[in-house]
């Protein structure tokens, strides 16, 4: 689509007015006889506005003729009526040739730099030290040496493990891959803590020594299962030893853990829908500087808007401008009032999911019998709806050895001591 809108421009189109009882038939002839025509639209019955390339629009002529319809070219559009206006004033088109020879000149340097791939380290950093090593916004491609710069980024930053540079047209995109954390190994010693808050409905201690017991209420973080070593005394009283070989535990703590969510669902509702009323407008980005060549933006109404970026290229020559297509959709507003009962089944079912969407796949979730409250705001009466899941999940989860106050609560809550 964006080189379609290229070559257009290149190539100049005109938008033309269609008039007459036999549009219809105008344009599959077209279609049939290889007539592209685009951005077709019907603005009332048997009056069309559609655009056609410069070749296009000749060989439409003797149809338009023949079906006896009224044609007329509302714009044009393109470079070479660019020229053609050009060519009345020597000095404007000598200004233009100017400009290109600039443009292609400036295509040599690098004014876009872009890094791709980073996860914890900062875009700055990476490009503070591309800078140091000679890649720099300004800089001649033909004197970018792209190994000199990816020793030097690997050499100064250790995070990093792999670098690559692509140079595409006027930007140069760092390709970068950060080193792994290497985790400890899964054998080391370890407690089992809790990774969620819940009531603890079974315990199974594989390895270590627990800690609760079926009925605790946990908090996350809190120690289960400690892998300290231990011994039991006379009375079976478990005590920890400050020397001894430390254990990684093990086990499985299923445990009830709750969810909650609140949607806030307002009973007047605005609903939007396409007008069937379109614009389109180009704007230009050279050097950051923005100009339009069309009509402004709407400032009235609703619209939507979507943007199409369109890079100046010509072969594998890239230039520092960019041509940015806006289309503009008018959107019409219709208010109503949603029904309490519909509002209800409607916050319901999203809270519902936001909650699945929290919870362990394979899960079994039941659901607790929802609240519901009226709010009256300045917008409207809004109906908040709280729901909460329950669920059994396993909740155990290793950590490094814990020692501390913590455990030894849990230590001393568990036993009594």
């Amino acid at each position: 689509m964006a080189l379609r809108s290229l070559w257009s421009y290149i190539f100049g189109y005109v938008i033309i007015k269609i008039k007459g009882p036999r549009v219809e038939q105008l344009l599959n002839r077209a279609m049939r006889g290889g007539i592209s025509l685009w951005n077709c639209r019907q603005l009332a019955p048997g009056f069309y506005v559609a655009a056609v390339g410069i070749s296009g629009y000749r060989r439409l002529r003797p149809l338009v003729r023949r079906l006896g319809l009224e044609v007329r070219i509302l714009r044009r559009v393109g470079l070479p009526f660019v020229i053609q206006r050009g060519a009345k004033r020597p000095g404007f088109l000598a200004g233009m040739v100017i400009c290109g020879l600039m443009l292609f000149y400036l295509s040599g340097f690098v004014w876009f730099i872009e890094v791709e791939g980073l996860v914890d380290l900062s875009p700055e950093e990476v490009l503070q030290e591309a800078q140091a090593a000679g890649l720099k916004v300004g800089a001649a491609k033909a004197d970018i040496v792209t190994a000199d710069i990816t020793h030097h980024l690997l050499s100064q930053i250790p995070e990093l493990a792999w670098v690559g540079i692509r140079l595409e047209g006027t930007r140069v995109v760092l390709e970068v891959a950060e080193r792994e954390i290497v985790l400890q190994d899964q054998n080391l010693p370890g407690d089992v803590v809790a990774a969620k808050s819940g009531l603890i409905e079974q315990i199974i201690p594989l390895v270590g020594l627990p800690l609760v017991k079926e009925g605790d209420t946990v908090i996350a973080g809190q120690v289960l299962i400690s892998g300290r070593p231990h011994y039991y005394d006379e009375t079976g009283v478990p005590h920890f030893l400050q020397d001894g070989l430390y254990q990684r535990a093990e086990g499985i703590v299923k445990a009830r853990v709750w969810y909650e969510a609140q949607v806030d669902i307002p009973l007047t509702q605005v609903e939007e829908f396409p007008t069937g009323r379109e614009m389109q407008t180009v704007e230009v980005d050279l050097f950051g500087r923005r100009l339009w060549l069309g009509p402004k933006p709407p400032q009235d109404g609703f619209w939507e808007e979507t943007t199409e970026r369109i890079p100046v290229v010509l072969g594998q020559v890239e230039f520092p401008i960019e041509v940015i297509r806006h289309r503009f959709i008018e959107l019409d507003r219709r208010v109503y009032l949603l029904d309490k009962e519909v509002a209800i089944e409607l916050g319901v079912a999203q809270a519902q999911a936001s909650i699945r969407r929290e919870v362990p796949p394979n899960t079994a979730l039941k659901f607790l019998p929802e609240e519901v409250e009226e709010i009256d705001t300045s917008e409207g009466t809004v109906i908040a709806i709280a729901v909460v899941g329950e669920a059994v999940e396993n909740i155990a989860a290793t950590t490094q050895i814990q020692w501390g106050s913590q455990q030894q609560s849990s230590f001393d809550q568990a036993f009594g001591q």
